[in-house]
This record gives structure tokens, sequence and C-alpha cells, in this order.
């Protein structure tokens, strides 16, 4: 046994997850940061996680146990971790961690869970997908209640469970979910910054110096209401017909997209420095999901100096104020969020206001500030210390 767990510091921590980078989403980037923070802090970690590739299964990476996976139906970029118990509880029981962090809930989450509690080991977990909510969106939402049922139960056998977000906090201490903890996400505001602005790239894409770009970047998918940023598109091209949408990710609905609005451009998935040169590039962010935790792509959008539409929903809950930092239409009102962009081209003062507020609310809101105070939260409450207040708002 560690001496750690003697005296009760958290030296070694696991993190078991179904998605991890260089996969792209939310939930692999946020996790990447903890990571990157926990190393800074001399932390040594393993992750159990699916294979991305046939020969990981023989050839792991450092430090990372990987399991056999399916892919998730409606997301076959993505793997679901087979319930390999007796494989998670051997590399447990060998890295010997003070902690395992459960990021995601399916067959591997669950195994990890179980293994923890029969080692004795100290588990806390993360809600960052509303796992729930996106059954309705894939034709199963019967089992809606049930998926969400599973998760409370799962959570609530945590020392904590970390949401992004005070509205999330409040949703599940409503719904039955118990020891929630906030951590909210970070930015990389010299990454993410309005700096990297190009008329070069802006070129390329058609549009001159004076005209606004829309941006959006993510999954073309049901579940992130992407119909209703191609329906504020149209909306808006009878009176600004060279209005340019620019769309970056990749998804299923990205074809039924393409033929929709063949006005836009389509770039696909983009990473590092070409993301944040984009980000830069354009002025106008639509984020229309109603079914976010938190939407990492909203604070990096701000911090690349661009005026969001969105919902008085999830990171824009938070952060932002309609009128100062973003145009925020009420939970699902759709023609209040086409209004809003209507509003926005139309006045570029306010657009301007929106954009340099916008940048300045993401000032200091590094990850390396998140990651610490997660350690310490991690360690409370591993040693049945409270975990009531917050950080990172």
């Amino acid at each position: 046994m560690n001496q750690s767990k003697i005296i009760g510091s958290v030296q070694r921590v696991c993190i078991v997850t179904e998605t991890f980078a260089p996969e792209v989403n939310g939930v692999a980037h946020t996790l990447s940061q903890l990571c990157i923070g926990l190393k800074r802090r001399g932390i040594a970690l393993h992750v159990i996680r699916p294979s991305q590739t046939p020969l990981e299964l023989k050839q792991p990476p450092a430090d990372t146990t990987c399991i056999r996976g399916l892919p998730v139906p409606g997301y076959p970029e993505l793997k679901f971790g087979l319930p390999q118990y007796a494989k998670i509880k051997q590399a447990l029981r060998e890295f010997d961690p003070d902690a395992i962090y459960i990021a995601t809930e399916g067959p591997l989450g669950l195994c990890a869970l179980i293994a923890a509690k029969q080692l004795r080991i100290s588990a806390v977990s993360g809600f960052h997908t509303n796992f729930h909510e996106y059954t309705a969106h894939y034709g199963v939402k019967l089992i809606k209640n049930i998926t969400a049922a599973y998760l409370r139960v799962f959570h609530n056998h945590t020392k904590t469970t970390f949401v992004p977000t005070k509205q999330m906090q409040q949703v599940l201490a409503d719904q039955g979910f118990k020891r929630l903890r906030i951590m909210s996400r970070g930015i990389d505001s010299r990454h993410f910054s309005a700096d990297k602005r190009s008329s070069q790239l802006r070129a390329s894409w058609g549009v001159k110096a004076d005209e606004p770009v829309l941006l959006y970047v993510g999954r073309m998918a049901a579940e992130k209401n992407i119909g209703l940023v191609a329906k504020s598109y149209k909306a808006q091209l009878q009176q600004y017909p060279d209005l340019k949408l620019v769309m970056v990710g990749d998804g299923p609905l990205k074809a039924e997209l393409e033929q929709q609005i063949p006005e836009a451009l389509f770039l696909g998935v983009k990473r590092g420095d070409e993301l944040a040169q984009i980000y830069a590039s354009a002025d106008i962010f639509l984020f229309a999901s109603l079914s976010e935790t938190f939407g990492n792509v909203v604070t990096e959008a701000m911090s690349s100096g661009l005026a969001v539409v969105g919902y008085d929903d999830a990171a824009l809950a938070e952060l932002g104020v309609h009128h100062h930092n973003a145009m925020i239409a009420p939970k699902a009102h759709a023609e209040q969020f086409i209004n809003n962009l209507s509003e926005l081209l139309g006045q570029p003062s306010l657009m301007n206001k929106i954009k340099t507020n916008a940048q300045a609310t993401c000032q200091n809101r590094s990850w390396q500030q998140i990651s610490d105070q997660f350690y310490f939260d991690v360690q409370r409450a591993c040693t049945g210390q409270s975990t009531g207040e917050t950080y990172g708002i």
C-alpha cells in the first residue's frame, strides 16, 4: 500500500474514461487539461480507457490501460469500453491509486466503481454529458427516465460528483443527486485570442474586411440543435445575401446540412492553431445546443473575441450577460434566438461592444487554476471533508 494512503495525501490518481485525446469533444479536452495540471503538481497518473487503435490493446501508451471497446450508438467515432472487470481491477491493483476519477458512466466506469469499492479506493466522479437527455434524439426516448435513474445511483455511490455549472448542480440536486461539487472549465486565452485574426484566411472564405462571418464549431448532430443554426442563417440571407457561415466539425447530419445551406462553408474537423485562427477570424458564434453541461466552445469563442448568440443555459448561464458580452435568448425560445442574431447583424456597434466584453470575460480563467482546485477537492473528498463551495465561476 502507498504511504500516501496512510497519511491521507493524494499523490496517485487513476482516471477512468470512455473518451480521451486526441478524440475531439468536450470531455476529452477537459480531461487532457486536468491531466496537464495534475502532472505539473507532480501527481502520478494512470488512465483506463477504450483502445483507439487495434495496436493499443497490445502496446498501450505509457501510464495507460486500454480496454476493448465498441462504437457508441449515434457516435461511431467514439467507443464505450466493454465490461472487462478483471482487467480493470488488475490495473487498479497494480497502479494502487489514492483516488479514482470516473469521468464517464458506461460499462467501463461501472466496472471501475465496483472494483474501487472492493479494493477500498476512494472514487469521485464527473457529470460531463447529459446522456439521459440525448436518448430523445436517437429514438430511445422511453428509456430517458431509466437512464436518469441509473446515473443518479451511479454518482451517489461516489464520494463527490463534479458538475460544471451552478445551474447543473441545481438540476441534479432536484433529481436526487448528492454531494455535488462545481468544477467549471478553463480557457487558454493566449491560444484562443482575437490577435490570431487572419485577413488572409477571411479572404479565402470570400468575405471582405467589414463583412461579419458566422461560425459554428461542434458536432453536427440532432442533440446539438444544429437545425436552428441552419434556420437562423437562412433567415438572414434575404437581407444579407453575402453573409457567410463557416461550419467546423463533423457528424451524422453534415451531409443533410450541406444540402440545406449550400451557401455555408464546411471545413471539417479542425484542431490546434488552425482552429484558433478560424475562431478569431469570425465575428459571431452560433450556439443553439440545449443539451450541454457546459460547452467549451462557448468560452473558446468568447476568448477569441466573438459575439456568442445562444440560450440562457450551460456556459452562457454562468458567464453571459445579454447585450453585454453575449446575445442570450430564454431557453428553447428559437424565435428570440433568431431575432438576437438579426439585431446583432443590424447593429455593428453593439456587435463590437459584445466582442470586446466577451474577450475580457474569459481572461484569468486558466486551466491550471481549475486543475489545482480539482486536486484539492479530490483530496478533501477522499478524506471525508466537505466539498460544498464552488470555484472557477
